[in-house]
């Protein structure tokens, strides 16, 4: 069954980066790749909304890449936002519509695709919601 949820909340501080949401892997890994998952398999996620919100009364930049490996560095292609200014105590409601996919089983990657957030100054509010698409 489907499940529609909060992908992420997340608050960040000051110069600093954060996965926002990670789609989870079709089995457990804990160093030794074994055993299923107890809840249903996550095919791919689909994140219908993202809301950025500036806590400060300045202006502050945002950004937001799609990560499609276990990599925590984006490069040029994988930003969707790139130091997009917020104004001060400003809210963006953004609905991408981004499709994230699960990583096969079978690979010897130990993440799913993510949404890694990134804030320049003060104090960022990032929360995305979707729907995980099971089997």
């Amino acid at each position: 069954m489907d499940r529609y949820k909060v992908l992420g909340k997340l608050n960040l501080v000051a110069i600093s980066s954060s996965s926002l949401y990670e789609v989870p892997l079709p089995t457990v890994f804990d160093n030794t790749d074994v055993g299923p998952r107890t809840d249903a398999t996550v095919l791919y996620t689909i994140v219908s909304s993202i809301i950025i919100s500036n806590q400060l009364i300045t202006p502050s930049n945002f950004s937001i890449a799609v990560l499609e490996d276990s990599s925590t560095t984006a490069v040029a292609k994988d930003w969707i936002f790139k130091a997009t200014e917020i104004g001060n105590s400003g809210t963006m409601v953004v609905s991408p519509g981004i499709t994230l996919p699960a990583i096969p089983q079978g690979t010897d990657l130990l993440y799913g695709a993510s949404l890694w957030v990134l804030c320049d100054v003060g104090n960022v509010t990032v929360q995305a919601y979707g729907v995980e698409v099971t089997q």
